[in-house]
C-alpha cells in the first residue's frame, strides 16, 4: 500500500489569509477573549470545526479558554489575582 499523505482539513495557519481572517476576528470580539476577557494572549477558535475558514465561524479565546474548550488543561496552574493585574495593566498601560 503506498504510503499518502492525509490531506489536513485544518487551516492553514502560516497563510495571509489566515492571519488577516484571525486579526478580524480578534478586532470584531474587541481584542479580547469572548468567554473571560481576559486580553493576552489570544486565539482563534472555530465554532464548528467543520464549516470552514470564515469570519462568523471564528470566536476569540485565550489560550487556557481554548485549551478548556477543547477539554485540555493549561500546561501550568494560574494564578487568578496575576492575571487580573497583567490584565487591567494591557487594557491601560498609562495608569
Amino acid at each position: 500500500m503506498p504510503n499518502r499523505k492525509r490531506r489536513s482539513r485544518r487551516p492553514q495557519l502560516g497563510t495571509v489569509a489566515w492571519r488577516r481572517l484571525r486579526l478580524q476576528a480578534l478586532d470584531r470580539d474587541g481584542n479580547q477573549c469572548t468567554r473571560c476577557g481576559n486580553v493576552a494572549p489570544l486565539e482563534a477558535h472555530h465554532l464548528d470545526p467543520h464549516a470552514g475558514d470564515t469570519l462568523n465561524n471564528l470566536t476569540t479565546l485565550c489560550r487556557d479558554c481554548h485549551l478548556d474548550t477543547h477539554g485540555r488543561r493549561p500546561k501550568h496552574a494560574r494564578d487568578p489575582e496575576w492575571d487580573r493585574l497583567v490584565n487591567d495593566l494591557l487594557r491601560n498601560p498609562n495608569g
